[in-house]
């Protein structure tokens, strides 16, 4: 750890590097986890277009549960994006 203590679990030293950097809380006042990554991962990927399967291979998991867990967070802006180019996304269309 940054204190030279010894790493006791991933979560740990998670916690650690959130605390140091001082964003160890969401906007609504919820610890970050591990899981936070995957799903900032995955959400990320969607809104950069990348193809759902990929995706899916990359994470282990099948496109069905990429699209039930994490299309949610990224169907709208995706969408505009697609149908109606960069400038209907910005607007939120």
């Amino acid at each position: 750890m940054i204190d030279g203590n010894k790493i006791i679990t991933l979560i740990d030293q998670f916690q650690a590097f959130l605390k140091e950097i001082g964003i160890s809380e969401n906007r609504y006042g919820e610890t970050y986890t591990l899981y936070s990554l995957r799903h900032f991962y995955a959400v990320r990927m969607l809104t950069r277009n990348v193809p759902i399967y990929d995706i899916a291979r990359n994470m282990g998991t099948s496109v069905q549960n990429i699209e039930m867990y994490y299309g949610k967070s990224a169907t709208a802006m995706t969408k505009a994006t697609v149908l109606g180019g960069k400038d209907a996304a910005r607007k939120g269309l």
